[in-house]
């Protein structure tokens, strides 16, 4: 019998045993998050990664865990992204799906995926079997999994007859290996080879033939999407994860004059500049680039609100004393290691919602552990990490097992 829950008669979560998706999740003695394997049909023990909270929060709100062999019916009504390790200690992407029933009941089952991407080469089908060695080869350590497939591709003139885009395929186990891979496969091919980096030199010639977007010609996709918009008019702009991805922020970016909104996340941009028409600007997003320093806000920091700026290379909180209505820091997973960097945030007296977890300054603490560390430099924080904060934080509180 299969493992998962139905929406409108369809069937959405776990796939059965030796199924590859991932399966249904359960609950041992202590109450700990164990299931099945979804790709070679073996049982096997998942753990949660140390610290996570979701166990104690579902248990709190009496949410049952589909447990394997169990099958119900319910309408999901929320998605959490999650973590777990292998018996090898490899981290997993997955997804935790909640779901209502009739009866006002809550449960929650898990589904893992591998997240992915697609590399083409100049001309279609060329050289395929080669390249998906080679990058089978260079992402060997990320887990990857490299195949050749076949894609529906509008821009080829005779698509309509049936013809399709020969791309290799990268696979991985989690999305932070899958980014990592992007990043240096990107970075390799302008040119900027990473160390131990095995890839022959005909990779810069394909790196010529797929130069990256501009912001003027991503503007201009931006308008072609959204129904010819205007982008002196628009309020939010979105030019994130384009293909081939932005590697630079220019001045055409000052043709947003009413913009509130710009995202410029997941591309590989490695500096941020001035932006003096923007005049407007309360939310900027530069997620999963390449930057390594915060600056170029002088012009801005009178009306942003919120920098996301998470997944880059940043090891200081420079940069950000020109952001006087500050009160949303995103900053997670960068490369901050001193906890006095914080003390630097503390010019931007509005702030009171940081994202900063996945940071060296966190190393072998859990969140909770590391919540009263934030506070001690910055006490008037009220949501930390996603999470509102109590007055028993400001104890120090226990720390977590």
């Amino acid at each position: 019998m299969g493992r998962g829950a139905y929406i409108n008669g369809r069937y959405v979560a776990n796939a059965t045993k030796g199924g590859n998706k991932g399966g249904g999740r359960g609950r041992d003695a202590t109450g700990r998050s164990v299931g099945w394997a979804g790709e070679d049909g073996e049982r096997k023990e998942w753990q949660r990664k140390p610290g996570d909270e979701d166990t104690e929060l579902e248990r709190k709100f009496d949410v049952d865990i589909l447990t394997p062999g169990e099958t119900r019916r319910g309408y999901l009504f929320n998605v959490k992204t999650t973590r777990h390790y292998d018996e090898g200690g490899r981290a997993l992407s997955g997804l935790l799906l909640y779901f209502f029933q009739r009866d006002g009941r809550t449960f929650r089952c898990t589904f893992l995926y591998r997240p992915y991407f697609f590399v083409q080469t100049k001309r279609s089908g060329s050289g395929l079997e080669t390249m998906r060695d080679i990058l089978q080869q260079r992402f060997e350590q990320e887990g990857v999994v490299a195949s050749i497939v076949e894609k529906e591709d509008l821009a080829l003139e005779d698509h309509l007859v049936g013809r399709k885009r020969g791309l290799v395929k990268l696979s991985f186990q989690n999305t932070e290996g899958m980014n990592r891979a992007r990043m240096n496969l990107f970075q390799e091919m302008r040119g900027k080879r990473t160390p131990n980096s095995p890839l022959p030199c005909h990779l810069p010639a394909l790196a010529r033939a797929m130069p990256g977007t501009n912001c003027q010609k991503a503007i201009q996709l931006w308008s072609e999407k959204n129904a010819g918009g205007n982008p002196e008019e628009a309020e939010v702009v979105k030019l994130l994860c384009m293909s081939p991805p932005i590697e630079k922020m220019d001045s055409s970016l000052n043709q947003l004059v009413n913009v509130r909104h710009l995202s410029l996340s997941t591309n590989c941009i490695d500096k941020m500049i001035s932006l003096p028409a923007l005049k407007n600007i309360e939310i900027l997003s530069l997620g999963r680039n390449l930057i390594k320093k915060i600056s170029g806000l002088e012009e801005i920091g009178s009306t942003l609100r919120e920098l996301w700026i998470s997944y880059n290379q940043i090891s200081t909180l420079d940069g950000l004393a020109p952001c006087v209505k500050l009160t949303t820091l995103f900053i997670s997973n960068n490369k901050i290691k001193d906890w006095p960097e914080l003390d630097k945030l503390q010019a931007n007296q509005d702030l009171s919602n940081l994202m900063v977890f996945g940071n060296p300054i966190y190393e072998g603490l859990t969140r909770k552990q590391a919540r009263p560390k934030v506070l001690e430099h910055l006490p008037k924080i009220a949501t930390l990490d996603g999470e509102l904060l109590t007055g028993d934080d400001d104890d120090g509180g226990e720390e977590a097992e």
